[in-house]
C-alpha cells in the first residue's frame, strides 16, 4: 500500500516539476525580450512603453519624474482648448532615459524624441501673485499683466505611446545649388494613443521650435 502511494504521488511531482521550469523559462524569454535593444524602426506601429531614468524633481513644482520642461508666456482659448499665443522655454531636462516595452528596450537622448504631452501642471500668476511666480517669469507679469506657467513630465510609473517619425530638414547646398534635404529617424511620444499616426495632444513647447 505505501509503494501505491509513492507511485501515484510521483506523476504530481513531476508535473508540479514540469510547470515550475516552463514557468521559470517564460520569464527568462520575457527578460531576455525585454533585453533587446531597439531602433526607431521597430516602432512602425505605436507601442504602450515606460521609461525609467534618472529620479529629477521638475521645476518649479519639485515633482519627481525621469524627464521634465516648462514654458511660460501667454495662451489663448483656440476651438475649446488653450493654446500658447507666444511662449518662451523656461528648461528643459538633458538625461537619457530608458524606454522599456513588451518586445525590448533603448536609450533616448531628448533630441531623439517629441513629445505630445497634456501639461502636468498649469497656473496662471499676476501681480498680486508674483511673489511665488518662477523668477524667470517676473519680467513678463511686469509687462503683460500676468503670466501662464506649465509643466510637462515623463513619470515612472505611467505608461505611454511611441511611434516612429522622420524628421526632414534642411541642410547648406553644395556650391551654388539649392538646400539639401537631411532625414532623421525618431520617436513620438504621447500620453494618449495615436489616431491613424497622428498625435492627438499638441507637441511640447522645448519642441516646437526644435532645430537642427
Amino acid at each position: 500500500m505505501r509503494n501505491r502511494k509513492l507511485v501515484l504521488s510521483f506523476p504530481i511531482v513531476l508535473g508540479i516539476l514540469v510547470i515550475t521550469l516552463g514557468s521559470s523559462c517564460a520569464k527568462q524569454t520575457q527578460a531576455i525580450m525585454n533585453k533587446h535593444e531597439l531602433t526607431p524602426d521597430d516602432f512602425r506601429n505605436q507601442i504602450e512603453v515606460t521609461f525609467t531614468g534618472p529620479s529629477l524633481k521638475s521645476y518649479p513644482s519639485q515633482e519627481e519624474c525621469v524627464y521634465f520642461e516648462w514654458a511660460y508666456g501667454n495662451k489663448v482659448a483656440t476651438d475649446g482648448e488653450s493654446a500658447w499665443a507666444e511662449y518662451s522655454v523656461g528648461f528643459q531636462s538633458d538625461s537619457k532615459i530608458t524606454l522599456q516595452s513588451s518586445i525590448g528596450q533603448m536609450q533616448l537622448s531628448r533630441n531623439e524624441m517629441r513629445l505630445f504631452l497634456s501639461p502636468e501642471i498649469s497656473r496662471i500668476y499676476n501681480h498680486k501673485e508674483q511673489s511665488r511666480a518662477p523668477e524667470a517669469t517676473l519680467a513678463w507679469i511686469a509687462e503683460n499683466g500676468s503670466v501662464a506657467v506649465e509643466e510637462y513630465m515623463l513619470f515612472s510609473d505611467r505608461t505611454y505611446f511611441a511611434v516612429l517619425h522622420v524628421d526632414t530638414y534642411n541642410l547648406p547646398p553644395d556650391g551654388a545649388g539649392p538646400p539639401r534635404r537631411g532625414q532623421k529617424k525618431l520617436l513620438w511620444i504621447s500620453d494618449r494613443p495615436f489616431l491613424n499616426g497622428k498625435p492627438v495632444a499638441p507637441m511640447t513647447p522645448a519642441y516646437r521650435g526644435w532645430t537642427y
